[in-house]
């Protein structure tokens, strides 16, 4: 399946095919139920529901079959969701709204990093920060770690695969690149080089001695 969240407040669930080297698809149902726009939206990890996240802060879920709204949302408590966690709510990213001068609309985008810094997730705010803090993050007030690049607000980030960040601004209209790994001090470190003579006794004065 691939879902689509609309400023019509509608979720468009299409369905995907593949035949040979050709690629179909197709709309297969409509998910309704949300009081405005959808920004976020997930599928568990067996494809069997679908989840959105609003701009009011709703979060909403369907069943992928037959488009149906999922109304008990304690149900979910210990539902596996999709790698990586893209939804800026949940219990897992409580985290992210720990600054009290946040509104319901300065996070815009979060991302989790992939393997094998799965349990770090990154996300950017209205103020053109960009944090990074543990995955699953689900405290008020963890510690994160901020960094700076963007003159606005950042509006979508992402992870690649081998760990690369990367921050879409807004009206400064930069794509900010981030490494996921060593920090700037420790690539800068060199490491101890072991000369072959280190390890050597001396048994007279001739420093050269070993050579023959």
């Amino acid at each position: 399946y691939l879902a689509a969240a609309c400023w019509d407040q509608f979720v468009y669930l299409l369905w995907v095919s593949e035949h040979q080297d050709a690629v179909s698809v197709g709309m297969h149902c409509v998910l309704i139920g949300n009081s405005s726009t959808p920004t976020c939206v997930m599928f568990s990890a067996d494809s069997e529901f679908v989840m959105s996240n609003s701009k009011d802060m709703q979060i909403l879920y369907w069943r992928t079959k037959d488009g149906a709204r999922q109304k008990t949302m304690s149900s979910f408590r210990d539902t596996a969701w999709q790698q990586p966690w893209t939804c800026v709510l949940g219990w897992p990213v409580i985290g992210l709204w720990a600054d009290q001068d946040y509104s319901a609309t300065d996070v815009k985008s979060c991302c989790q990093a992939s393997q094998p810094y799965e349990s770090y997730i990154a996300f950017g705010d209205d103020m053109g920060s960009v944090k990074l803090l543990r995955y699953p993050s689900p405290f008020l007030n963890p510690p994160c770690q901020i960094v700076k690049g963007h003159a606005s607000m950042v509006t979508k980030i992402r992870f690649s695969r081998d760990n690369i960040l990367a921050s879409l601004g807004g009206d400064d209209k930069a794509i900010c690149l981030w490494s996921l790994g060593r920090t700037a001090e420790q690539a800068k470190t060199p490491q101890q080089v072991v000369h072959p003579w280190s390890g050597l006794v001396a048994e007279d004065e001739d420093p050269y001695s070993f050579i023959g």
